[in-house]
């Protein structure tokens, strides 16, 4: 086996780390060439760019800490440091050649033909800062001597006037690659600390898994929307020679990893991965000149060129009188000022309008060499967005259909993400993020019941994801999910002390989580109140509580305006009847062309349970008091005695059945004493509910 190693700069941050780098170089006993690439030590070439006035105390004192660690000597390192104060090049090139030296010292304790070579020695580059293939192939097959181990530092090199250079962030991927390339190599190992390449990004979409196979074409988009894993450059020279490139775990190096190669794999899905960029900046050029003219695309392409603005996406209205293209947000002005200079002409004669920019965006991507024999993939990916609440400001497909590329708002950019993995990868598994406001006896019998059903979600492939509960007092917010188990600890041990709805809301909305939902188990006029708001925030509801759909006529409707425009659940079939399927069952007669005459029901367990249990033997208000007690009435004992509580059922059956009534309209004889019914708290009307024992027992007889 002939083969190429490189270990990225996480994979060398500890003695611990370099012991375990040791035994992967010599796991295999069929090595015939081996070459060995390693970065800066991680968070050294960060250190470099930032270049503080304490740069050279940070990096003196850290790489002879390391070196002590591992028991070797860094000869060179006062004379590297001085690179510090020389071009940009050579200041980046510092942690490189110590991280060399170290490395190397250390490894030749267990490797007797190691020989140390700075990539700088053979890798020659371009004009663009990419590898001059021809020049530095006839130098890598000269410097490296295929008997011995060779171990090198990639990301350096020089150019052709000999001076030092570097290959940018990822460089010593695209060396790695380029070594193969020029040796003929049989297969590149990159080590990291991850299993390989993810279908998404795992700080961002938590369900995200491991790849096992993926072609080139599909790394290269992968790798140039977002993913950090591997340098996008680093994939050209392994494509052209058809070498195969495997992104391991250092920590788990008898897995396989992902293998990256010419051969599609067969595939569970027809995706490979859903990845980002932010900090985009969409530009548009409009107008009725663009309209059948040859050459504006040109003009406007080659205009950019000659500045390098770097264009990432591009789409055109099918009219031609739109072109619109996203680039780097730090570059827009440049971009606009080129532009407009460019068709100044048009623009003075109206004919073209100047350069519209919107910012604070992001693009994500879904990438998949399979998508061209998939049907539906953009049905299911736009219909997912759609249910969620995210607007996609511009759409790309290439025609292979190996990626389509979506410009979404940069705070929407983890939902998307979060949105599409599910719709695409995770089709058959629904998650669903729940939001509870209201922890009293309903909602605390409500949480034990999602806790007791989870196996039953499991097999209806339900994730249940409890994110978010707040009482009056507090609020917890943890969007990875909240422990079933330990809910109430984990409310009290918060220190975030809420005081409002408002609080609660905004941070819901904050978490911007896909498939939300927001259930009030309170009966509080003040949380109905946020309802719209909630909605049209593209987040369903769900609740028992009657005060929004027994408010105002115009309320009503326009909660349900908005839940239908925002293609949200408005779930509150326990306003009625509690567990039954009333106002279901009432929609669907309604649908199927029924006619309803008349509705007769025994509305108020409450007041069934109190009217059948009151007999001359109890008190009226020990009846009231135990149904309390017993979780029978409404929170306040009152809007079941008033018979308003009946009244909001009837409203609410009523304008299910297309009736446009309000609450005065519904009559009802209230069982309250005026004197009782005018007590402010809850507390003293119970306390005080004896004083019309004697009205009570009256109305009985």
């Amino acid at each position: 086996m002939r083969k190429i190693i490189k270990f990225g700069g996480s994979c060398i941050s500890s003695f611990e780390d370099l012991k375990k780098v040791s035994e992967i170089i010599n796991q295999d006993k069929d090595i015939k060439q081996l070459v060995i690439v390693v970065s800066a030590f991680s968070g050294q070439t960060d250190l470099l760019i930032k270049n503080s006035s304490d740069t050279v105390d940070l990096l003196r004192d850290f790489h002879l800490s390391y070196a002590k660690e591992l028991g070797v000597e860094c000869t060179n390192l006062d004379q590297t440091l001085k690179l510090i104060d020389g071009t940009k090049d050579e200041r980046l090139s510092v942690g490189e050649k110590l991280s060399l030296e170290i490395i190397g010292n250390y490894l030749k304790k267990s490797i007797n033909n190691l020989e140390i070579i700075d990539s700088s020695e053979f890798i020659v580059t371009d004009n663009a800062n990419s590898i001059d293939f021809e020049t530095s192939q006839k130098n890598t097959e000269q410097a490296i001597d295929k008997s011995k181990i060779v171990l090198t530092n990639g990301f350096l090199a020089k150019n052709k006037d000999g001076e030092l250079s570097t290959l940018g962030r990822g460089g010593s991927d695209y060396t790695a690659t380029f070594i193969a390339y020029a040796l003929d190599l049989e297969k590149v190992e990159i080590y990291t600390t991850v299993d390989g390449v993810l279908t998404a990004d795992p700080k961002k979409v938590r369900s995200a898994f491991n790849l096992p196979k993926l072609t080139y074409r599909e790394a290269l988009e992968i790798c140039h929307f977002g993913s950090k894993v591997i340098f996008p450059k680093a994939i050209q020279p392994a494509l052209e020679k058809n070498i195969p490139i495997y992104v391991k775990n250092y920590l788990k190096p008898k897995q396989i990893g992902t293998l990256i190669s010419k051969e599609k794999a067969p595939k569970e899905f027809p995706l490979s991965g859903v990845t980002s960029i932010r900090g985009i900046s969409l530009l548009r050029l409009e107008g009725s000149g663009l309209y059948g003219v040859a050459g504006i695309a040109k003009r406007l392409f080659e205009a950019l060129s000659q500045k390098n603005i770097s264009v990432i996406f591009i789409s055109q209205a099918s009219s031609e009188s739109s072109i619109c293209f996203a680039i780097p947000t730090d570059s827009n002005t440049k971009a606009k000022s080129t532009i407009d200079l460019e068709f100044r002409k048009e623009i003075d004669s109206h004919l073209i309008n100047p350069v519209s920019i919107d910012n604070n965006l992001a693009i994500v991507a879904i990438v998949g060499e399979n998508m061209i024999n998939t049907p539906g993939v953009s049905g299911r990916a736009f219909q997912a967005l759609g249910k969620n609440g995210i607007n996609a400001t511009a759409i790309a497909q290439g025609s292979s259909e190996l990626n389509i590329s979506i410009v979404v708002s940069e705070t929407d950019e983890n939902k998307t993400l979060n949105v599409l993995h599910d719709a695409l990868f995770l089709s058959d598994v629904t998650t669903i993020n729940v939001f509870q406001t209201g922890i009293g006896q309903v909602g605390k019998v409500l949480l034990e019941q999602i806790r007791e059903n989870q196996d039953f979600f499991k097999k209806r492939d339900i994730r249940l994801n409890l994110a978010g509960i707040a009482n009056s007092k507090k609020a917890l917010i943890q969007p990875e999910g909240i422990d079933l188990n330990s809910w109430q600890e984990s409310l009290n041990d918060t220190s975030d002390n809420v005081t409002n709805i408002d609080n609660f809301v905004q941070k819901i909305k904050a978490c911007n989580l896909p498939n939300s939902i927001f259930v009030d188990c309170t009966a509080s006029e003040i949380v109905s109140e946020k309802y719209h708001e909630i909605l049209d925030a593209s987040i369903s509801i769900v609740t028992p509580n009657k005060k929004a759909n027994s408010s105002s006529v115009e309320v009503y409707k326009n909660l349900k305006a908005t839940a239908k425009r925002r293609s949200v659940k408005f779930f509150y079939e326990t306003n009625v009847g509690a567990g039954l399927p009333i106002i279901s069952t009432l929609n669907d007669l309604i649908l199927s062309g029924d006619e309803i005459l008349k509705v007769e029901a025994v509305l108020s367990g409450t007041l069934s349970y109190i009217f059948n249990t009151f007999d001359s033997s109890k008190k009226f208000s020990d009846v009231v008091i135990n149904a309390k007690e017993q979780g029978y009435t409404e929170p306040d004992p009152r809007d079941d005695l008033s018979g308003t509580d009946v009244a909001r059922k009837l409203l609410i059956l009523a304008r299910e059945m297309g009736h446009n009534l309000e609450l005065d309209d519904i009559k009802v004889q209230s069982l309250v004493p005026t004197q009782l019914a005018q007590i402010d708290s809850v507390k003293e009307f119970i306390e005080r509910l004896p004083e019309g024992d004697n009205y009570f027992e009256e109305m009985a007889n």
